[in-house]
């Protein structure tokens, strides 16, 4: 989550001199999962919920989770448009926020 929000915080602060290129990046961390800002989000919000168990936390966290899952899905659509194809296949080789990981060829 960290790696992430330094790396946007580079892309978009402007204190930075990056290029611009609108390329589709499917490196890094981008390469196990489309969305890492959001899955090191949620394994913050679950980690919350077991250090601070409550009703009222869960609660917050699943409205949490649903609402940025949904965020993710409508961004995935202008993803579509911006990148076309490129983006399609990125969607069927990379998974969205939970990542796969191969071990010894499995």
């Amino acid at each position: 989550m960290i790696l992430c929000i330094i790396k946007y915080f580079k892309q978009l602060s402007g204190i930075f001199k990056e290029s611009k290129t609108g390329k589709l990046q499917t490196n890094g961390m981008h390469q196990w999962m489309r969305h890492p800002l959001y899955t090191g989000t949620f394994l913050f919000l679950l980690g919350l919920i077991l250090f601070w168990p409550s009703y009222k936390n869960g609660l917050a966290v699943a409205i949490i989770i649903i609402y940025t899952v949904a965020g993710a899905w409508l961004e995935e659509k202008k993803l579509v448009i911006q990148f076309g194809k490129a983006y399609l296949d990125y969607q069927t080789k990379v998974p969205m926020i939970i990542p796969r990981f191969k071990f010894m060829g499995i």
